[in-house]
């Protein structure tokens, strides 16, 4: 019936995806404001690594190419194991390089899984990891606001839980839109 339907149309979508998304798939231009996020962290001194479920040889290809590698301090993809694995291996790293965790610490992520992994990440640890919802649609929007209130005037410590509760109840509300099952997926990796 129906949700036979749906599901076929969900598993052509994936399979579709998957097809793009190999080591020779043509590479997707970053979000300039993301770009810009990461360069102004790493110009404060803010240590920034990508979780992923991505492979890792993508990963490492995508942000060379783009110039990146140089802004983050690690690259965790599917090979490595889970998400909330890496986050709670980070912040213990950062607990013996200086001694305490990390001041903040935020897990910015476009999908319900990386909210759970920041939140099973913070039960182990016993220290908050804040999540950063990236909003699909939204993007360049979402990096850019929090790169100007929060990163270019050096207040990402201000990122606090209720900021964070507004930023995932819209982020929720994107994910509960009507969702078009003809939209062309494959303009995501024109040039």
């Amino acid at each position: 019936g129906e949700e036979k339907t749906e599901l076929e149309l969900v598993a052509a979508w994936s399979r579709k995806v998957n097809e793009y998304v190999s080591s020779d798939c043509p590479y997707i231009k970053p979000y300039a404001a993301a770009v810009e996020a990461i360069r102004a962290a790493k110009d404060q001194g803010i240590d920034c690594m990508i979780v992923s479920g991505t492979p890792e040889e993508h990963l490492r290809e995508t942000w060379k190419q783009h110039g990146l590698t140089d802004c983050i301090r690690g690259v965790f993809g599917r090979e490595s194991g889970k998400k909330d694995a890496h986050l709670a291996a980070a912040m213990e790293k950062a607990r013996e390089r200086f001694g305490r965790p990390y001041d903040t610490a935020i897990m910015f992520g476009d999908a319900p899984g990386d909210d759970k992994a920041r939140k099973k990440a913070s039960e182990k640890l016993g220290v908050r990891i804040a999540f950063m919802p990236i909003r699909v649609g939204f993007e360049e929007e979402d990096w850019r606001w929090f790169l100007d209130d929060f990163i270019r005037p050096g207040k990402v410590t201000e990122y606090t839980e209720e900021v964070e509760a507004e930023r995932i109840k819209a982020f929720r509300e994107n994910l509960n839109r009507p969702w078009d099952p003809t939209t062309d997926i494959t303009r995501l990796f024109k040039a």
